[in-house]
């Protein structure tokens, strides 16, 4: 349901695209990690107060919470959304090989298969010793 991240967004993913949306130290990898929780809404370590009303209400259908992005890009409440000229580079990047945020230098980064405008995706593969990714042809040299 999540897998193009291009209609329903989960905290890991739009907070890579709005950093401004994280609580706490930004050069910290706790507090990215902390949008990783399957915990209720209030534990991401999010300024949700900008992003409330855009949150996706049939939780039943998600292990975690997951925002409409239709709306979420239009809201000009959000920094990287009126000023996206001033978007700071972020220092960690989301894998999802161990849904973690880890350094640039760590990661990883290919194409998934998806149908969306956010098909590049980034993955931690050192950390998993003997996992064989496939097809490799998708890791982005």
């Amino acid at each position: 349901m999540l897998s193009g991240q291009d209609v329903l967004v989960d905290a890991p993913h739009l907070v890579s695209r709005f950093p401004s949306l994280l609580m706490g130290d930004r050069n910290k990898a706790e507090t990215w990690n902390k949008t990783v929780t399957l915990s209720g809404q209030k534990e991401l370590g999010l300024d949700d107060e900008k992003i409330n009303d855009f949150v996706f209400q049939t939780t039943h259908w998600l292990s975690r919470t997951a925002w409409l992005w239709n709306r979420v890009y239009k809201c000009k409440k959000i920094k990287e959304v009126d000023e996206p000229w001033k978007m700071e580079k972020a220092k960690f990047a989301f894998c999802e090989d161990s849904s973690t945020f880890e350094k640039l230098e760590d990661c990883k980064e290919y194409k998934a298969s998806v149908d969306s405008p956010y098909n590049y995706r980034c993955i931690r593969a050192s950390k998993f010793q003997g996992v064989d990714y496939a097809p490799k042809v998708y890791l982005v040299q």
